[in-house]
């Protein structure tokens, strides 16, 4: 131990500095590595799984995204086509209570916790276990801007400081926070593809959609005042 102390000792700043590059390469590789194979491994288990934790998926696509910033892990964009249909009710109701957007969300009665006791997937339904996953919600899902380093910013207008949040805050987002919801959006399509859509018989002469597949905007979440959770 004396001649490790004096070794070290010994190093001068600089030394030191490389050691800790060096070991933070060799530990990155082997996290990196790992990180994939979860990845891949979770993806798979979502489209192939008997257990279908978002139900029957038809078709899949899916890809990796490398970022910029120094020390972030590339994550995952996908896309799912499931079996049921955005445009039947009960199905849009099932779609809707997989997606989450609230820590009184994710533990909505006993009998739901219970469930995953029985698959084992909680060690027990006490108060205790209940707090610590609310607790690695809070710590995982929440999103901050200053915390994500503003990266999530976009540019909404032409002056230096119009810039918008990419992270939508449902609470802020949904006329009824209470409940799930859908947001009409104007598309802002151009003058010469909206004549194109009301010749096709598409859209009327106000240029409101004449179905409702073609109402453009987004769906909505239940959410609570400041808790600014990524759906």
């Amino acid at each position: 131990m004396d001649a490790l102390a004096a070794t070290c000792y010994k190093f001068t700043e600089l030394d030191y500095n490389e050691v800790c590059v060096s070991y933070h390469h060799m530990m990155s590789l082997q996290i990196i590595r790992t990180w994939f194979k979860v990845g891949k491994m979770f993806m798979n288990y979502i489209v192939t799984s008997p257990e279908k934790p978002l139900g029957t998926i038809e078709k899949h696509w899916w890809r990796w995204e490398y970022q910029d910033a120094s020390g972030n892990l590339p994550h995952i964009h996908c896309l799912l086509w499931t079996k049921e249909s955005k445009h039947e009710l009960m199905d849009l109701v099932k779609l809707q209570d997989r997606v989450w957007c609230s820590l009184g969300s994710f533990f909505k009665t006993p009998s739901e916790v219970q469930a995953y006791v029985d698959e084992e997937l909680l060690p027990d339904a006490s108060v205790e276990t209940i707090s610590d996953v609310l607790d690695s919600v809070k710590k995982i899902l929440f999103h901050s801007c200053a915390q994500a380093g503003y990266h999530c910013m976009h540019q909404v207008g032409t002056k230096d400081g119009d810039l918008q949040c990419r992270v939508a805050d449902y609470f802020d987002e949904n006329p009824i926070p209470s409940s799930y919801g859908y947001k009409k959006m104007n598309p802002l399509h151009q003058q010469e593809a909206m004549d194109l859509f009301e010749k096709l018989g598409l859209y009327d002469k106000h240029g409101e959609p004449l179905d409702s597949r073609f109402d453009a905007g987004q769906y909505v979440y239940p959410a609570n005042h400041g808790e600014h959770l990524s759906p």
